[in-house]
């Protein structure tokens, strides 16, 4: 039997994947493992497609982690200043109520003062 690259050289194996015989340097080329070259070529072809699978799978994962990453960045920055803005909105507010209040008790004041004096008509 001759070897299937090398039709001159006889086969000293078979190859346990095809069956395809191989010669003294196809079989060491694949490290006597049984495998031929052309086998082993498409054992490397599936290795590297698998790779490049997972090479995508890893880079699609490290840029949702980095998304996530300034999100909760943000979220750890933005909730704090959120609620000292909340905070600081509500004195606002409570100093607001507490002016208008004093405010209309001081146009109620004048209201009746004008109205006692007889010049409602400017009210």
């Amino acid at each position: 039997m001759r070897c299937f690259i090398h039709n001159e050289v006889e086969a000293i194996s078979v190859c346990k994947r095809c069956g395809k015989a191989m010669c003294a340097n196809c079989s060491a080329y694949s490290g006597h493992s049984g495998i031929c070259p052309e086998c082993r070529r498409n054992n490397f072809i599936a290795e590297r497609n698998n790779n490049y699978v997972l090479i995508n799978n890893l880079k699609s994962e490290r840029r949702l982690s980095v998304a996530w990453a300034i999100l909760l960045s943000w979220t750890l920055i933005a909730i704090p200043y959120n609620i000292f803005k909340y905070r600081s909105k509500t004195k606002e507010i409570a100093k607001l109520e507490e002016r208008n209040y004093k405010l209309t008790n001081e146009i109620n004041k004048l209201n009746k003062i004008l109205v006692d004096r007889g010049t409602a008509q400017f009210i």
